[in-house]
């Protein structure tokens, strides 16, 4: 038999595990839904990969065969993928290398679609070929083809649709396996994706030294760009989806907020050790990391670690009444009621991606030349 803390960690992977299930199947119904899937790729395998262990540490009490549980997630394809749910932020390598990942992206995608140009006028085109695609809802960037290949992981080939396929095959097969295994059904119902979705073909220059924050050095710019789509992505697309109020939104939103957030921070303490630094860029910083809602967030290491790996401490079950389900221990963690920590992270969001577009200057629509029918 489950004791409660492991219990209410399985109860918090099942329902993930439906959530994830319904969002597959409403976002490929939608005429773009392949962007729209891509940009769920870190926080997906972040799912399973958890779940899975959650599950597994779990599977000694459940009257269930070992067999029953897909055990097939140590591929290093979810684990790649995986760690790229904390965005910039990473435990083997200092923020300069991870930015400037994101610049061997960039030059890889020009590599790619420069090769192709040879004659008289080769230069030419070479010079006004777009490398980078900007994917929009409602006026807001969502993905970039940079952030899909980083999402990914290292030695992503943007390019073999294989790739994007196989992991989407094996997403797919883990939810129906644990849905099956579990016998999982919900009345949960997701909100419909009536977006205005356009895509934009620049150069990537274009964007990362636009505005502002575009004076800064280019891996940097490339990774403050990133954490923007992952911020909209969130804002836009799945918060518009999901119920209001549900836990799995929360989780997916607090995730995101909390390693932008670390991002941001890695960012600026890189940049002051430069004598260069802008003082309106110290500014938005300073705004960015100064927002009440971010010195709150700052302090919620604890619930972080609940909230990705779902099975929290023996010691903070001990300061919970007997009983307790995943929602109280949600509250407790983060000493508040869910739905004002919701409200705070909804506001720190929309901050954040305020302050990124205001600092590129990305109002109104500025590669409108760039436009893809």
């Amino acid at each position: 038999m489950l004791d409660n803390r492991r219990q209410q960690a399985v109860n918090f992977c099942l329902h993930d595990t439906m959530v994830f299930r319904l969002l597959g199947e409403n976002l490929q119904q939608h005429p773009h839904s392949g962007l729209f899937i891509l940009g769920l790729v870190p926080a997906a395998s972040m799912y399973v990969v958890e779940s899975h262990n959650c599950l597994v540490n779990a599977l000694a009490y459940l009257s269930l065969p070992k067999t029953a549980l897909p055990l097939n997630v140590e591929d290093a394809f979810f684990k790649a993928s995986r760690h790229r749910a904390k965005l910039l932020d990473s435990r083997d390598k200092k923020i300069d290398e991870v930015c400037k990942e994101l610049m061997m992206i960039a030059e890889n995608q020009r590599n790619y679609f420069q090769r192709s140009h040879t004659g008289l006028f080769a230069f030419l085109k070479r010079r006004l070929q777009p490398d980078m695609g900007l994917f929009y809802s409602n006026g807001h960037i969502f993905s970039t083809t940079h952030s899909i290949i980083f999402g990914f992981g290292e030695d992503f080939d943007f390019m073999d649709s294989v790739e994007a396929h196989a992991w989407g095959y094996k997403l797919g097969n883990y939810v129906g396996k644990l849905c099956e295994v579990f016998d999982l059904d919900s009345d949960i119902s997701l909100g419909q994706l009536a977006l205005t979705n356009e895509m934009r073909d620049i150069r990537y220059e274009a964007i990362y030294t636009r505005g502002q924050l575009g004076t800064c050095s280019l891996e940097f710019t490339a990774g403050l760009i990133l954490l923007l789509a992952n911020l909209n992505y969130v804002h836009y697309v799945l918060r518009p989806l999901l119920p209001a109020g549900d836990v799995t939104l929360f989780r997916l939103k607090f995730i995101t907020a909390f390693h932008a957030m670390r991002g941001l921070q890695l960012i600026q303490g890189r940049l002051r050790t430069t004598t260069n630094i802008a003082s309106d860029v110290t500014y938005l910083f300073g705004e960015m990391l100064g927002h009440k809602d971010g010195k709150w967030l700052r302090k919620q290491n604890q619930l972080r670690n609940m909230l990705v790996h779902y099975m929290p401490d023996e010691a903070i079950m001990s300061e919970l009444p007997t009983g307790a389900n995943y929602i109280e221990i949600i509250e407790h963690l983060g000493h508040s009621p869910l739905p004002e920590m919701d409200t705070r992270l909804d506001r720190y969001i929309a901050h954040l991606s305020s302050l990124l577009e205001e600092g590129f200057t990305l109002e109104g629509d500025p590669f409108r030349l760039g436009k893809v029918s």
